[in-house]
């Protein structure tokens, strides 16, 4: 799932241009950036199995930890987040977790610098996220936008939307030069649907009875989250060379080979974004 509302980013693929409020860029191509970075690890073999993968996640996400945010506003003056995205965010009282939660964009670099792969919501460290509190006390970002970054991509595979983490290697890439890591002590609070909702099991065992009904929940309100007028949607928007060739499926099950555009959830995220800087839509 996942595209840019009232700022919107694209993708592509070679040549990364900024238009007015708009960045596009793609594939393995990544935003000019100002500063030269390290280019990300490539995903080894090691992290395919469900231990190391794990020991990457925990290690990126402590890596972020020893990094304290620095610039939140005071306590006090926190800032205000639309009534319907801190829904989504709140812990439900029943259900005892929220329906969704956003990731620290530092966590994303680090994972992606340590050859990791992209993991579920259920097998995520707190380290990995960002609180509603902390939301809250991120100062404003470009143009009196929050500090919320909605991801739009088509995914890859029914259990894992980046198995070879082809699109994770690149949003690192964007988002070290958006926010200025590891230079910068600020971050952005990110929206990555497999990462941000409850989601059924690796080999796909099914949510628990608490899990559906907050995924329920978070589908609900899907497209608040790409089409607000405050809020900045990343489009990841091209399908790895050759796919599906290389990739995994179901027995029985056929390759969903349609383009970005194609693509039922992200022609609506995309279209939603683009509403929402054209037209002020979800303005409260």
């Amino acid at each position: 799932m996942g595209c840019i509302a009232s700022k919107a980013l694209e993708v592509q693929s070679h040549k990364p241009a900024v238009e007015t409020d708009s960045i596009q860029l793609a594939e393995e191509g990544a935003a000019g950036t100002s500063k030269a970075a390290p280019p990300p690890a490539e995903s080894s073999p090691e992290a395919a199995t469900t231990e190391a993968a794990l020991a990457i996640v925990e290690a990126a996400a402590a890596a972020v930890a020893e990094k304290p945010m620095e610039g939140l506003l005071e306590e006090g003056k926190e800032g205000d987040i639309p009534a319907a995205l801190e829904a989504a965010l709140r812990v439900h009282k029943e259900l005892g977790a929220s329906p969704v939660r956003l990731i620290d964009a530092r966590y994303i670099i680090e994972l992606a610098e340590r050859g990791g792969v992209l993991t579920r919501r259920q097998d995520l460290p707190e380290a990995a996220f960002i609180s509603l509190e902390v939301l809250r006390r991120l100062p404003e970002a470009t143009g009196h936008s929050l500090r919320i970054l909605s991801i739009s991509h088509p995914w890859q595979q029914p259990d894992n939307p980046d198995p070879k983490s082809i699109n994770l290697r690149l949003l690192a890439r964007v988002l070290r030069s958006f926010i200025g890591y590891p230079e910068s002590t600020q971050t952005f609070a990110v929206f990555l649907d497999f990462l941000s909702l409850f989601q059924k099991g690796p080999n796909g065992e099914e949510r628990t009875e608490a899990e559906a009904a907050l995924f329920k929940l978070a589908l609900s309100d899907m497209m608040a989250w790409y089409a607000h007028h405050k809020l900045f949607t990343l489009k990841l928007t091209q399908l790895p060379p050759g796919y599906p060739a290389g990739f995994s499926f179901p027995s029985g099950m056929q390759p969903n080979t349609a383009g970005y555009s194609e693509r039922g959830w992200c022609f609506c995220e995309s279209s939603s974004a683009t509403c929402a800087r054209t037209l002020g839509w979800f303005s409260t």
